[in-house]
């Protein structure tokens, strides 16, 4: 369909990152591309996951960019530092030909990585699709006239120049589809003298005609070069489409691969928000006491734990689900096990010491590891509370943008300081479908940061802006943490005597540390990840000695219960089975 002009391809030699032009000009290395090409040279295991995590960083925030409805030139400021920063694409004048071939090469290598990760639904391919277009508009926007030219001159494109005759007899109704063609401009030029119209298929430019911006005469429309984009962007999107579904009937034998199978499936779901932030990289880890959790509750929490804590306050309970959801949520802050085991023997202030231990405290020990499997479970991200187990009468747990009835989530907001002038965008959010931007929202409100023009400060990337959409609990809780620490001084906090408490709701002592956040960063399959700080899912069980036979029992029973029973129930399996 498409005839691109191609770079020349070089050798490789495998774990390579070289690639050899046959010459540095920039007709070579295009900023502009369909991607018809596939990329043929070996990239390592590492490069293949962390160029399509950075590729996809800049995806998810051109969507919370448009989702958030700031202004356009708020939008092109973010989405514009979000490209440097992670998949730029410099002009041939500014960088070193090596430099451009490398980030070319990782375009081209990110794109078709992220499309094998996301032609797995129709969900998925429409999500990729959407942001993929988007991605090209405004890499169109910032290329110059030549680059244009030259690009949509690599395409076998269906239009053809309006000759001068033909353009002289048509001249009334082509002034009449674009103002700046109806007087002269500041200079005392004719904009329309000085533009070039192309005539295209009228059903290739739909968007042109359905805003009335361009003349349509016999099934043809009139379109003047600088409106040219809209046939590029409808030639793209058929061109993706049609490559989303090539890819999709391919992917059984990808299958089939065990290396890329796991790395492909966690890079679809990453554009839910995906974040990891087990306990062991809290940054108050251990600095937290059972004494903060009102402190820290009022100040810090999301919306949602804010509800699970005052529904346990007030009820001295919570269920199943809540307790989960909580529970993993406060080890994630830095509450140790054994400030846990306080806070909740507190917190179920109507049960009696052996109510507690039998019920209660097995599923809070098998939290963090120390019974069951051993395994250290990780707080809950928005995406799985926002898709799994939806919460029925007297439940706390869940995601209010998505499960409270309007006036509920009206007077959550209102307790969470929400002024009113601020209430209608986001219960609009909410209603539309968009529960993390929602909680966005409230951050940037609350935190006076929602200012018409836009949020001030730093984002979790680095880059001034937008703020980071929150995609977990445990990462509102450290940007809202952090922005306090950095109000009242800095990194070293406010501190007024060993043991107080400070200015910003959180132990003294643990304020040093509060600027090591979590970096906000989307989370590696740490299949290939070095080091111990992957993330996207549970980490494997640690090793044990083999154990007896009871305790066996126990850790199938525990299980069990922990995914499937309520303590009750649990507890009475466990008797049945003489386990201590």
């Amino acid at each position: 369909m498409f005839k691109q002009k191609s770079a020349p391809r070089g050798a490789s030699t495998a774990g390579s990152v070289k690639v050899a032009f046959s010459a540095p000009n920039e007709s070579a290395l295009p900023r502009l591309s369909f991607y018809s090409d596939y990329p043929s040279d070996e990239i390592t295991a590492l490069q293949f996951e962390s160029w399509a995590l950075d590729r996809l960083q800049v995806l998810k925030s051109i969507e919370t960019a448009l989702l958030r409805s700031k202004s356009d030139a708020d939008v092109r400021q973010h989405v514009a530092q979000m490209m440097d920063k992670y998949i730029p694409l410099s002009r041939a004048e500014r960088a070193g030909y090596k430099d451009l071939a490398y980030e070319r090469r990782k375009d081209l290598v990110s794109h078709h990585i992220l499309r094998l990760a996301f032609a797995r639904s129709e969900d998925l391919r429409a999500w990729f699709l959407r942001q993929e277009v988007a991605l090209f508009r405004y890499r169109w926007d910032a290329c110059s006239a030549d680059e244009r030219t030259a690009f949509v001159d690599s395409l076998a494109l269906d239009l053809h120049p309006v000759a001068a005759d033909e353009r002289r007899i048509l001249e009334p109704s082509l002034r009449a589809c674009d103002t700046r063609f109806l007087a002269k401009d500041a200079s005392g030029g004719d904009p329309f003298a000085e533009t070039q119209f192309y005539k295209i298929p009228w059903h290739k430019v739909l968007e042109l005609v359905a805003a009335r911006r361009v003349f349509v005469h016999r099934g043809t429309a009139y379109v003047p070069q600088d409106h040219i984009l809209s046939l590029v962007v409808s030639e793209y999107k058929i061109h993706l489409t049609a490559a989303l579904e090539s890819t999709a009937r391919a992917l059984p034998r990808m299958e089939e691969d065990s290396r890329l199978a796991p790395v492909l499936v966690n890079l679809g779901t990453q554009h839910t928000n995906r974040l990891d932030f087990s306990a062991s990289n809290a940054a108050l880890a251990g600095q937290i006491t059972h004494a903060d959790i009102d402190k820290l509750a009022a100040a810090h929490f999301p919306p949602c734990m804010r509800s699970l804590h005052m529904a346990l306050r007030r009820d001295a309970h919570l269920k199943h689900f809540g307790r989960m959801q909580y529970g993993l949520f406060l080890k994630g802050i830095g509450l140790s096990l054994e400030e846990a085991l306080v806070f909740w023997r507190q917190a179920f202030r109507s049960k009696t010491d052996e109510e507690f231990q039998k019920s209660y405290a097995y599923n809070i020990r098998h939290n963090y590891g120390r019974e069951g499997k051993r395994t250290d479970y990780t707080p809950y991200s928005c995406s799985k509370i926002i898709t799994t187990n939806r919460p029925s009468t007297g439940d706390h747990h869940g995601c209010p943008f998505r499960d409270f009835a309007p006036d509920n989530l009206r007077a959550l907001l209102s307790t969470f300081g929400v002024p009113e002038q601020g209430l209608p965008q986001v219960l609009q959010l909410a209603k539309e479908g968009h529960p993390e931007v929602a909680c966005t929202r409230v951050f940037e409100i609350t935190r006076g940061l929602g200012g018409e023009g836009g949020a001030q400060g730093r984002n979790m990337h680095g880059t001034t802006g937008l703020v980071e959409t929150v995609g977990h609990p445990n990462q509102f809780f450290e940007m809202s943490y952090e922005l306090a620490v950095s109000r009242a001084g800095g990194a070293a906090g406010v501190k007024k005597e060993e043991g107080a408490e400070d200015e910003v709701g959180t132990p003294a002592a643990s304020s040093a540390s509060a600027g090591a956040g979590s970096g906000g960063r989307l989370t590696s399959s740490s299949r290939w990840s070095r080091g111990s700080g992957g993330g996207g899912g549970r980490p494997r069980p640690s090793q044990t000695e083999p154990k007896k036979e009871a305790e066996v029992k126990r850790e199938e029973a525990g299980d069990f219960e922990f995914d499937e029973m309520d303590e009750g129930e649990a507890a009475r399996v466990l008797d049945t089975m003489d386990v201590e």
